[in-house]
């Protein structure tokens, strides 16, 4: 849910910083970033520690500016008047927000997501759409939930993800904590109280590992090293 900006945030973030925007009109937010920084900790709590994308808590974050506004290839970004406003921030997982990079709203906005839009799976651990999901979204919900020619947050099928989803529902299993798990992990809690209230039995997690990725095979990009020659035409290699 949306909050107001915390206090102060207007006369030491926003004003400031739209008046640093007209000064240096070809110069990049960025270089001012310690003045958005300085309310990491308003928008951490702001999302309840959890980050905007994964929908889990994070013990680490970054400000993302869902419009980003840094420069794109040395050129200014065309958002680039949205650095500085509380209403562009979302609390963000450090790896999340870099495969973000400029995606801006070609992804799904965490604020306009209704209950039910999607679903976690409690077997494959993967973010899923859901029928509910309105057509109009399909096209960001691709991008959020996959990655497509290196492009896309992944959401579905990421290692990470999957990991830390996983471990939530494991916690759930040990200790039936309901309220910890609707704040710290609300997808999986729907997930849960969907299979329960359809009478459905809970599948143990220790059946349902998420496996390592499998590192790329690489092949041997350097050439083999040849035999130096000393001085007498000897290998250096046979010398005795």
């Amino acid at each position: 849910k949306r909050t107001p900006a915390p206090k102060h945030f207007h006369t030491n973030c926003l004003k400031p910083g739209a008046a640093w925007l007209r000064q240096y009109a070809d110069k990049d937010p960025h270089e001012q970033g310690k003045w958005w920084q300085d309310y990491l900790p308003h928008l951490r709590l702001a999302f309840g520690q959890r980050c905007a994308y994964l929908g889990m808590f994070v013990t680490s974050g970054h400000v993302d500016h869902y419009l980003s506004c840094g420069h794109r290839g040395g050129e200014v970004s065309p958002h680039r008047k949205h650095a500085f406003r509380w209403k562009n921030f979302r609390y963000c997982d450090p790896s999340v927000n870099s495969r973000k990079g400029i995606l801006d709203d070609r992804v799904l906005d965490p604020f306009l997501i209704q209950e039910g839009w999607l679903r976690v799976d409690l077997e494959s651990f993967q973010l899923l759409k859901t029928p509910l999901l309105p057509a109009e979204f399909e096209d960001q919900a691709e991008v959020t939930l996959e990655k497509i020619n290196g492009e896309g947050l992944n959401l579905r099928r990421d290692y990470s993800a999957r990991l830390l989803r996983r471990h939530y529902y494991e916690r759930y299993w040990s200790n039936q904590d309901m309220t910890a798990l609707e704040a710290d992990a609300p997808l999986i809690a729907a997930a849960v109280k969907e299979r329960l209230a359809a009478g459905q039995q809970l599948p143990d997690p220790k059946a349902y590992p998420v496996d390592l990725p499998e590192p790329p095979l690489r092949k041997r990009d350097w050439a083999p090293r040849r035999p130096q020659k000393s001085i007498d035409g000897a290998d250096e290699g046979n010398a005795s």
